[in-house]
């Protein structure tokens, strides 16, 4: 089964909808995970960067989304993410060499250690030696 690790600007452009062809694309990857067709995971620093824009930026109401993002949550193909104390040092130390923001790096060094590919629309990914879903 293909396994996905989701960025942070899918769960952005599904629950916003600021961006039509953004939103369609994201849209079909939760309908893909829905169904059951892949394996997926989500990271705690991904749900952090996802509620700290949308309360900042976007400047929603977490009334108006945390229900969402509660179901798909629960959905049973979505896994969150944990990580060790040595891996959290050994991104940091990548972290050095690179202007990549954290959360990309530990999905990237996720993504690698669960053989998944990584669902975003954020070009630093293709910097990264991680495999990218091609949205189509």
């Amino acid at each position: 089964m293909k396994k996905f690790i989701l960025d942070t600007k899918i769960l952005l452009r599904f629950f916003t909808k600021d961006n039509p062809k953004a939103f369609a694309k994201s849209k079909k990857i939760l309908e893909t995970i829905t169904r059951q067709e892949v394996e997926t995971y989500l990271s705690i620093i991904v749900i952090h960067e996802f509620m700290y824009l949308m309360d900042r930026q976007y400047k929603i109401q977490r009334s108006e989304y945390i229900d969402g993002l509660i179901t798909l949550i629960n959905w049973n193909m979505i896994n969150i993410l944990e990580i060790s104390k040595s891996r959290v040092i050994e991104i940091l130390l990548s972290s050095k060499k690179t202007t990549i923001d954290f959360t990309d790096l530990y999905l990237c060094f996720r993504a690698l250690k669960e053989n998944c590919e990584v669902v975003t629309f954020d070009n630093d990914f293709k910097k990264l030696p991680v495999k990218v879903h091609k949205q189509k």
